[in-house]
């Protein structure tokens, strides 16, 4: 009963879609929501970044432009079966979200550098010079 349901929402899903859409059968930009945060500068900034990794689910990386990114895994409420329970009316964000960019289909690296926990984040501040027996270093 429930592969029966499936398969009518997927076919009724991939009507609006369409099947030779670069989006059918992905997901992964329904995974997560990031946002853009200030550069660190200082010694705050830089313990706020070591916060935020504490956190369950959350990563910081550096995107290829050198901005600074904070990106949280979290399932989109409307994801069903792999797909979109709101595709007509989703957000214009998924709307102008381009497969073109994204990490399935697109070319490269989707970070310069991602930091998923904060041993990630330590290493990488000790091999740039900012840090050493576990402090910041002055800027």
């Amino acid at each position: 009963m429930i592969k029966k349901i499936k398969n009518l929402l997927n076919k009724h899903i991939f009507k609006e879609m369409g099947k030779d859409s670069p989006y059918h059968e992905c997901d992964l930009c329904c995974k997560y929501i990031c946002m853009e945060i200030d550069t660190p500068k200082t010694k705050k900034d830089f313990d706020e970044i070591r916060w935020f990794l504490l956190h369950n689910n959350v990563w910081i990386y550096i995107d290829h432009d050198s901005s600074w990114n904070i990106q949280f895994n979290t399932k989109c409420k409307q994801l069903k079966n792999g797909l979109c329970g709101i595709y007509k009316k989703r957000p214009q964000i998924c709307r102008e979200h381009s497969h073109k960019e994204c990490e399935k289909n697109g070319e490269g690296e989707p970070h310069k550098t991602l930091f998923k926990d904060l041993k990630e984040f330590e290493i990488w501040m000790e091999q740039k010079g900012r840090l050493e027996n576990n402090r910041f270093l002055s800027n």
